[in-house]
């Protein structure tokens, strides 16, 4: 590349503008167009003065060359020896295309005519071709005038754009001053609100703090005496755990024997309308940890499921899964239940079978399943007298 450009500076009162041209290109920073500068050479292969592409890259706080683009996590400037001579060389000359009379590529004549209908300078000898017959013609001192006049123009209404962007620019500065005048009225406005508004809110603190440590005292109270209540309940759990781990020490058969015979009794205890009110006290219990709730074969009837619902319902209770099957429900039951639903967020499993739910309840509990806040995932429901009852899992 050096040789080559060497010898187009050395030959370059026979170049063309175009050869001129394709030498400044190669000898121009792209960032200042002027010749290099100490050029440097990125990862990529351009090249750029080293103050140019440094200040570029401050600015834009990324290492990226601007002309491909492409960034680079360090930045590697390699010195470009061969690029510097040249551009040292092409100072030397005074390169410049501009002060050589420009000349026809396809003819190495002067250019003296401007061709109106193609929009392109040409030579006298291209004036005769076939390509610009019958076309206008102007001296290229002629067309400059002209295209200076149209160009003066457009200085024209620059200029009263510029005028008409100058005033608005002085309205504008009037009207910000304006509004901070108003900022700082209503700056003083506000501190003098304020102050009459911090007295108020200090008394005021003053009292409702007095009231605060006033209903402190009562919810203490009440808190010390449920906490009583936990520990109570946590003695009574100890001692059933101690019970518990007693019978799980004992021999495996008489263990099985005791455990089925303590499940036969509960599954055939039938709790009535009056059941779940006793069921309600248990639950209202803050130390209640109940997550499974196996209820079946109990004739609850419709009347007992409400009130268990409505248990459920008022508490936040944390009730996983719920076993109501054979207890006498009707379709009446389902309402409650629909509800119940759509409000209990932990209720995963529940066992509806043997009941008498018919085609309404199933088509309300249907609807309840379908609704994005029913959580329930395991739904048992069937009407067989001699199936064995399913059971429940956490």
């Amino acid at each position: 590349m050096a040789n080559r450009l060497d010898t187009e500076l050395l030959g370059l009162n026979m170049a063309s503008s175009l050869q001129i041209q394709r030498v400044n290109e190669e000898l121009n920073c792209p960032n200042c167009q002027n010749f290099f500068t100490d050029p440097v050479t990125l990862d990529c292969g351009h090249n750029f003065c080293r103050s140019c592409i440094s200040r570029s890259w401050e600015k834009q706080e990324t290492n990226r060359c601007a002309v491909c683009h492409e960034t680079f996590p360090e930045k590697n400037l390699r010195v470009n020896q061969d690029m510097a001579s040249l551009a040292e060389k092409a100072r030397k000359f005074s390169l410049n295309p501009m002060a050589i009379k420009l000349h026809c590529e396809k003819h190495q004549e002067e250019l003296k005519l401007f061709c109106e209908s193609d929009k392109k300078l040409l030579c006298l000898v291209c004036r005769d071709a076939r390509e610009h017959r019958d076309h206008s013609f102007l001296p290229i001192e002629e067309a400059v005038e002209i295209y200076k006049e149209e160009m003066k123009s457009s200085l024209d209404s620059l200029a009263q754009w510029k005028e008409t962007a100058l005033q608005a620019e002085a309205k504008q500065k009037q009207t910000i001053s304006q509004l901070k005048e108003q900022a700082s009225s209503l700056q003083i406005q506000v501190n003098d609100d304020f102050d009459k508004i911090h007295q108020s809110l200090t008394e005021r603190q003053q009292r409702l703090m007095s009231d605060l440590r006033q209903r402190q005292e009562e919810i203490l109270k009440r808190m010390e005496t449920n906490l009583r209540e936990i520990r109570s309940y946590l003695d009574s759990v100890h001692q059933e755990t101690s019970e518990l781990q007693t019978k799980m020490e004992k021999d495996g058969l008489i263990f099985l024997q005791q455990e089925a015979a303590r499940k036969r009794s509960l599954e055939n205890n039938d709790l009535g309308d009056g059941g779940p009110k006793h069921l309600y006290e248990a639950l209202r219990s803050p130390a209640s940890k109940i997550r499974i709730l196996e209820l079946g074969d109990n004739n609850l009837g419709d009347c007992g499921a409400k009130r268990l619902c409505e248990a459920l319902r008022n508490l936040e209770d944390k009730t996983q899964c719920l076993g109501l099957g054979g207890n006498n429900l009707t379709s009446e039951s389902t309402e409650d239940l629909v509800s119940d639903l759509s409000i209990n967020h932990s209720l995963t499993e529940l066992d509806m079978s043997n009941n008498q739910l018919r085609d309404y309840g199933v088509k309300r509990l249907s609807e309840a399943l379908r609704n994005p806040e029913c959580k329930i995932q395991r739904l048992r429901y069937y009407y067989e007298q001699d199936r064995r009852r399913p059971e429940f899992g956490i």
